[in-house]
């Protein structure tokens, strides 16, 4: 499983179609939905979850194709104007990767907090 978190609130039949033409519509991709079964046919789910605070989107994407997070990021960011959040691959929680749509990298940190905000430190 790959996650990203997405800064602006993208449509999400948009987010459908902007993987579509990443994959060059050679693979299908459905949202994850819990009260029907998945179809042996699909290459890649999707489970978008609502964020509060400094982001939108969490989406995390299960498929069993090799997938490259920073390169599906970036096309991501210059799709839709935003930014987006992954992880650093580091032991600390609170501290991520923020890529931009020219494909800029920067270390971030989120602000701990108890009320289920994402916040980061700017």
């Amino acid at each position: 499983m790959l996650s990203l978190i997405i800064e602006d609130c993208v449509n999400l039949d948009d987010l459908l179609v902007s993987l579509s033409h990443y994959f060059k519509e050679t693979v299908s991709i459905a949202y994850l939905d819990i009260d029907s079964e998945l179809s042996e046919d699909i290459d890649v789910v999707l489970e978008c979850v609502p964020m509060k605070g400094d982001v939108c989107w969490e989406v995390c994407i299960y498929s069993h194709l090799k997938l490259d997070i920073k390169e599906l990021s970036v096309y991501l960011c210059r799709y839709f104007k935003t930014r987006i959040i992954i992880g650093d691959d580091q032991i600390n929680p609170f501290t991520w990767i923020l890529i931009t749509a020219t494909g800029k990298e920067q270390s971030v940190e989120q602000i701990p907090n108890d009320e289920g905000l994402f916040l980061f430190k700017r």
